[in-house]
């Protein structure tokens, strides 16, 4: 289920509001950001608002992929941002995958398949309407250690079931020692995001003073929002 929100914009054409104000209208705070219909490659480069975003652009014209590749190369930011060609009606990404995106004008892609690729909560931004993706009831939480206050350590979720593929990986990759405190302290998660505590010192040398990171991840595409050290 989606819920659609009108926003006032300066004018019709290329994303006429500025790709920052898009971002701070969208509330995504980090993420994959898709942007479709990524022409030369200026807007999609200024998407990136910091390192807690990934963003992919998307256009069905080779040529202006080819633009835009260039443009966000001399930039010195392609990796955390890239542009790939597509069909223009199928989106590359699996179910539950973009946190927000970003079309003037999504042309022969139906909201259907942007609501699909969107994770719950995440948005998408078209031409000054926002939409956003409701989470779902069959999804729950586990905010605490044991589930919740009660501590009683079974969720009520009717989505989770045997695992049958990786979602995504992320570091560490490596556990220090099974002779000490774990890696992986420990994981809650809330609204879509995995909250945990993680050694990342290095492994070569289990002996070495531990350093503690709390790390938040998005929960549907694994990506690092944030690194604080403890």
């Amino acid at each position: 289920m989606i819920v659609c929100v009108c926003l006032n914009v300066l004018g019709r054409g290329a994303l006429a509001y500025s790709a920052q104000d898009m971002v701070a209208e969208s509330g995504i705070r980090g993420g994959l950001v898709v942007h479709l219909g990524c022409g030369d490659g200026h807007v999609t480069a200024q998407l990136k608002a910091n390192n807690s975003y990934l963003i992919h652009g998307l256009d069905t014209n080779a040529k202006y992929v080819e633009m835009a590749r260039d443009h966000i190369k001399s930039l010195g930011l392609y990796g955390k941002v890239s542009v790939d060609t597509f069909d223009g009606v199928h989106l590359p990404y699996n179910d539950n995958m973009v946190n927000l995106v970003v079309a003037d004008d999504l042309g022969q892609v139906s909201m259907d398949e942007v609501a699909r690729v969107l994770v719950p909560l995440g948005v998408a931004m078209v031409n000054g309407e926002k939409t956003t993706k409701l989470w779902p009831k069959e999804i729950d939480e586990w905010p605490q250690y044991l589930h919740g206050a009660d501590n009683n350590a079974v969720a009520k979720d009717t989505v989770v079931g045997p695992p049958r593929h990786l979602k995504w990986v992320d570091d560490p990759a490596w556990g220090r020692s099974h002779m000490g405190i774990s890696t992986v302290m420990s994981i809650v998660s809330s609204k879509g995001r995995l909250f945990s505590i993680e050694d990342r010192a290095t492994p070569e040398n289990p002996l070495l003073e531990s350093q503690f990171y709390v790390i938040a991840r998005d929960a549907f595409n694994g990506l690092e929002l944030s690194g604080e050290k403890r």
